[in-house]
């Protein structure tokens, strides 16, 4: 079926180029121009994508894109958000709330219909891959995460969108050293019970954007988009002090699981591949003096 683009813009003859860009390059275009026109949209019929300017009244574009991406239901949906040109910090605060892209105003119609295309490709790609995959390919059934394949698609899409963006990301590796212990000295019931309050606790210590998978028994991998090297040590310490804490676990075990922590980050790192994301992070675990120690 042909994509469905809803345009939501404030000012008439804007609303006019993107209506007009869109139906000459194959798509079937709605348009509003408020946020609260925005939900009453969505909520009537669920488009393929939204580009959205990020000054709307009644609920602006950066409000509307949060609520949207809070609802499991339109989580396969695109959205870009329309900033001014001049708005050098609008971008910003837009691919941290989730959007897929931001285009700027005054739009150029070949650069929208290109981050459009890039964009909706890009969704088909990641859902057509997840709708193909099971429940149990999808789900770690021990930690409730995401799997290792699921990782891969998530990543992909990830260093798609801040090359894109040209904007960090980083990815960190969390290795639970004395995993085979744990499984010894407690029954298996127990130890799974353990790796689900890790997990748990681990996601606590993120925001709504960043994404966390079980990526072998003893790993999890975190993917941290806008998240360059300062901000990611940040992260590592916020980690390391909570696992520690007696608030982190509901019913704390006479032995805790140990962990050692790697990470790595986009630009710094040359290359852009999700493997070598990765394998950079697993690392830097094996320099963790916690894993050395051990």
């Amino acid at each position: 079926m042909t994509p469905l683009v809803l345009v939501a813009e404030p000012d008439p003859s804007h609303r006019r180029i993107l209506e007009d860009a869109f139906k000459s390059a194959g798509h079937r275009v709605v348009s509003v121009d408020s946020g609260q026109a925005v939900l009453d949209r969505v909520a009537r019929e669920k488009p393929d994508l939204i580009l959205m300017a990020r000054d709307l009244p009644f609920g602006d574009g950066i409000e509307v894109l949060r609520l949207l991406r809070a609802d499991a239901h339109y989580a396969d949906v695109g959205i870009l958000i329309a900033t001014d040109r001049d708005d050098l910090d609008g971008a910003a605060p837009a691919i941290a709330a989730g959007a897929d892209d931001c285009v700027t105003r005054p739009y150029r119609v070949v650069e929208v219909q290109q981050r459009v295309r890039n964009a909706l490709r890009l969704r088909a790609a990641e859902n057509a891959i997840a709708y193909a995959m099971s429940d149990a390919e999808r789900t770690d059934l021990a930690s409730g995460l995401g799997t290792r394949a699921h990782l891969d698609i998530c990543l992909d899409y990830e260093i798609a969108r801040a090359q894109r963006n040209g904007c960090a990301l980083s990815c960190v590796v969390v290795r639970v050293v004395n995993y085979k212990q744990c499984l010894r000295d407690f029954e298996t019931e127990d130890a799974h019970t353990l790796i689900s309050e890790l997990a748990l606790g681990l996601s606590h210590s993120l925001r709504q954007v960043d994404q966390i998978f079980r990526h072998a028994d003893d790993e999890f991998v975190l993917v941290l988009p806008e998240t360059d090297e300062t901000a990611v040590r940040i992260v590592i310490e916020r980690m390391r002090e909570s696992v520690h804490g007696e608030a982190f676990w509901k019913d704390a075990p006479p032995m805790l699981p140990r962990i050692a922590i790697g990470a790595s980050t986009l630009p710094a790192l040359a290359t852009a591949l999700n493997r070598d994301l990765v394998a950079e992070a697993v690392m830097q675990v094996e320099h963790d003096p916690i894993l050395r120690d051990g």
